[in-house]
């Protein structure tokens, strides 16, 4: 299977966002930084407990450190989302990235991805990848922990080359499997 197709800031902002925050891996980091961040916008309400005098109604309170604590927990994927925004910005407007948004051609084969742009070729066994995914906007196939063939959703002209180029994927796992476990 061939592809060929420009690689988008949209696209890139989507790898990132599913790399840093959406995908399984990164769990308990979303679930660590959403209750820091909860927690933190409750520091407030727990020094006027503390230090405060007069009467305080307990409910009261409780109400307004729950909305506090909610509203740090919901309001940290913005922040990574920003962030990721942020990082495309940065590369997008680096003149030495632009090599990012060229046209690019990947032919998948049973054993390698060749892949190439208009000033670089190169080839990856399939068996040296770590990793596969599907995001929502893409699917990521990972070399090492944090470098991955982005191959967006949007290229494909249906339903039936989405799930060829599924089914492909589904045989590079298989390979990663035997290849992880040669015993099996």
């Amino acid at each position: 299977m061939n592809l060929e197709f420009e690689q988008t800031r949209q696209d890139i902002e989507s790898f990132y966002l599913f790399h840093y925050w959406e995908s399984d891996e990164k769990k308990l980091l979303r679930n660590k930084l959403r209750f820091g961040c909860g927690f933190v916008a409750t520091i407030p309400v727990w020094l006027i407990l503390l230090f405060g005098d007069g009467e305080k109604s307990v409910f009261g309170v409780i109400v307004f450190v729950t909305t506090l604590f909610l509203l740090g927990f919901s309001l940290v994927r913005n922040i990574v989302l920003n962030k990721v925004i942020s990082m495309t910005q940065i590369n997008a407007a680096n003149e030495l990235n632009e090599q990012l948004f060229r046209r690019r051609s990947i032919e998948f084969t049973p054993d390698k991805i060749i892949w190439s742009d208009q000033v670089s070729r190169g080839e990856t066994d399939v068996k040296g990848l770590v990793k596969i995914v599907e995001g929502v906007n893409g699917f990521y196939l990972y070399i090492n922990a944090d470098t991955a063939f982005l191959v967006p959703k949007r290229i494909f002209q249906g339903d039936a080359q989405m799930q060829n180029f599924r089914n492909l994927l589904d045989n590079y796992r298989q390979r990663m499997l035997i290849q992880d476990n040669p015993r099996s």
